[in-house]
């Protein structure tokens, strides 16, 4: 489940002289996928914000496939503002997204632990998979037998 900051945050990037600040933030999941395979990695994005404080470009470069597309998604749901009464649009910007594993294997997923440095940097931080033991639901019971 995703967790929802509406709180704004003020942050050290510039926008004008001033500070950039993050008006609302959506935490990133850890691609199933990616958590399955034990994929780790870091995904810088580049970003344009637009007057109304909302990511209208995104591109992330650097890390798997399956980790630049959950940054690209999740960078779109961020809003940022408010701005001073005098800024130029759009506003250049660059986060990066940290996709780590640690600690012991698990059977199936757990909800990652989010760590942000806002608005420059996040934290993605999972246990790893075991191979070959991800969890899967019990085998529907035979409809003529009963217990």
């Amino acid at each position: 489940m995703r967790s929802v900051l509406a709180c704004i945050l003020l942050m050290s990037a510039s926008c004008g002289g001033q500070q950039l600040q993050v008006q609302h933030f959506v935490s990133p999941d850890y691609p199933t996928q990616a958590h399955t395979a034990n994929i780790q990695g870091t995904v810088k994005v580049e970003v344009m914000i637009g007057g109304d404080g909302k990511v209208f470009w995104a591109k992330g470069t650097g890390g798997h496939p399956l980790l630049v597309e959950e940054a690209e998604k999740n960078i779109r749901l961020w809003t940022f503002g408010p701005f001073p009464s005098v800024a130029e649009f759009p506003i250049r910007h660059s986060v990066t997204y940290s996709f780590k594993l640690q600690g012991e294997p698990v059977i199936g997923l757990l909800l990652p632990t989010i760590k942000t440095h806002l608005p420059d940097s996040v934290e993605i931080v999972s246990c790893p998979s075991r191979p070959g033991l991800v969890s899967e639901p019990p085998p529907p019971a035979s409809p003529g037998k009963k217990k």
